[in-house]
């Protein structure tokens, strides 16, 4: 997956997937967020750690450089 942009504050490369889930010792907190260990339907699934936005996959655009 490439660098994704985020549509609150325009940052690109600070964008994260969200994982739920007890996370394992191999977790790799660089390239993903931890969500917590409770799973709903509906949940965001991407976080950009600049502004703190969450959301859903969807309305991203992908970078193309």
């Amino acid at each position: 997956m490439g660098k994704v942009q985020c549509p609150f504050c325009g940052d690109a490369g600070d964008v994260h997937e969200i994982v739920y889930g007890m996370p394992g010792p191999d977790f790799d907190f660089e390239k993903y967020e931890v969500g917590g260990c409770i799973v709903f339907d509906e949940q965001p699934d991407f976080r950009c750690r600049v502004c703190d936005w969450v959301g859903f996959r969807k309305p991203l655009k992908r970078r193309t450089k």
